[in-house]
Parts: structure tokens; C-alpha cells; sequence
């Protein structure tokens, strides 16, 4: 019931927004264009069109992880942690061959591997059958997957439809502009403020959310590169192969 109501709420704030961006964009003055580049109601309007056609779009949980995501699920960070595996796995075949799952565990609480490691362990402590286990990454895997490429694609549609959000601030301005084409000393103000929403629906597009979904896809290869090292080790351990197997071996790639 909350879920429907929060994406309900989410709709109508979107319709709500994309009205308001129009009136504002459409009745202030073309005046006060800062530096010959920079005009409140026309960003506003661009802006606020955006995140209204989104809201309206997308559910709203959707939209929270795209923008948790895109902003802080960092492609370096995650690239950091599979160099750091890539040095350590064999070291933890060797344990695990050695001294069993607890001493595993205690290792990877130890160094303060990725959540996935401690998982993978515990489950290993209660004995999960090794190819149970490798089945129900795998499933995680392609989930999460699948998660990271529908956040993808909805920035990617964001910044497809920035410039046409722009364009039609464009057409609102030529109607201003042609509505008032009797005064001569703000037709070139009122052309320039036709033209400027189109350039910052283009800044918008090409410049924040592309990058984002740039960004968020090189995330995504990352975190599919860690889950893929964890399979090649259960991988490995469950057929005994001696701990060097996995500096030999090429991961598979089951992502795509």
C-alpha cells in the first residue's frame, strides 16, 4: 500500500513539476541573462521538465538507486578491490585447503575484504554444497546485473530526452518572442532566451547524465569482474586444483 501510494505521490509531483517549470519559464522576464549564458527561469525549466518527466517515468525506488548509484558507486573504488583479490585468492585457496572455512572466514574478516567474500565464507562454514553455492551467486550475479543495466539505460534515456526538454523551451520562446515581436529593444533578448533552454538541455544530456551512465557501466563491469573471481575460487576449491590454477586461468565471463 505505501509503495503504491509513494509512486503515485511520485507521478503526481512529476505532472506537477513539469507545469510549474513551463509558468515560470514562460512568465518571467528574458532579462538579467548573467555573463550572455546564464538564465534562472530557463534552467529551471529545463531542470525541474527533467526530473518531472522522470518522476513521472519511473517508479520512485528506481530513480533512488539510479541516483545512489550513479553518484557514489565508484568504478575506481570497486576496480581497487578486484586488484586486491586478484593478489590474495590463491593465498585464500591455500587456507581453506589448509585450515577449513572458519579460518577462511576469520582471514577475510581480518584483511576487511568485499561483503561478498564474508558471505561466500559463512555459507562455506555451514557446509552449503559448493556448487549450491556458486548456483545461487551466479543468480545474485545476473540480478544485479540486470539492476545496474535498467539504471543505465534510464540515464541514458534522461539524456536522450534533455535536448528535446530543451527544444521545447526553445518553441515556448519563439512564441514569446513572436507574441511581443512589436518590441523592438527586447527582440534580441527574447531570441536569445528562445535559443538558450536548447543549449542547456544539450549541456544537460551530454555532459551530466551520459558521463553518469559512463560511469555507472564501468561500476557495473567491476562488480561483475569481483562476482567472476569469486566463482573461478569455488570454482577452483571445489575441484581441488592447486592454489596457482587461478593466476593460469582466464575468468569466464557469464554476465552477458
Amino acid at each position: 500500500m505505501i509503495h503504491l501510494f509513494l509512486n503515485a505521490f511520485s507521478r503526481l509531483s512529476g505532472i506537477g513539476l513539469m507545469i510549474f517549470s513551463v509558468y515560470y519559464g514562460v512568465t518571467h522576464d528574458p532579462e538579467n541573462i548573467l555573463g550572455g549564458f546564464f538564465h534562472l527561469p530557463s534552467f529551471i525549466f529545463v531542470v525541474l521538465g527533467l526530473i518531472g518527466i522522470a518522476l513521472t517515468s519511473y517508479q520512485i525506488e528506481m530513480l533512488t538507486s539510479v541516483t545512489w548509484n550513479s553518484l557514489f558507486l565508484s568504478p575506481v573504488v570497486l576496480r581497487s578491490r578486484v586488484q586486491k583479490m586478484e593478489g590474495i585468492l590463491a593465498d585464500l585457496a591455500d587456507l581453506y585447503y589448509q585450515r577449513g572455512p572458519i579460518a577462511l572466514l576469520d582471514e577475510i574478516q581480518k584483511k576487511k575484504l568485499p561483503s561478498l567474500w564474508r558471505y561466500l565464507a559463512t555459507q562455506l562454514e555451514a557446509r552449503l554444497p559448493l556448487h549450491d553455492l556458486q548456483a545461487l551467486i551466479q543468480i545474485e550475479g545476473k540480478r544485479y546485473n540486470e539492476r545496474l543495466f535498467t539504471q543505465i539505460r534510464i540515464l541514458q534515456g534522461l539524456a536522450t530526452i534533455a535536448p528535446a526538454v530543451g527544444m521545447t523551451g526553445t518553441i515556448l520562446g519563439l512564441l514569446k518572442l513572436l507574441r511581443e515581436l512589436h518590441a523592438f529593444e527586447t527582440l534580441g533578448s527574447n531570441m536569445a532566451l528562445a535559443f538558450i533552454t536548447a543549449l542547456y538541455g544539450l549541456l544537460i544530456g551530454n555532459f551530466i547524465f551520459i558521463p553518469l551512465a559512463n560511469k555507472l557501466n564501468e561500476a557495473r563491469e567491476e562488480s561483475m569482474q569481483l562476482l567472476t573471481q569469486a566463482l573461478s575460487w569455488l570454482e577452483m576449491v571445489e575441484h581441488r586444483k592447486p592454489a596457482g590454477y587461478l593466476s593460469r586461468a582466464e575468468h569466464k565471463k557469464i554476465w552477458r
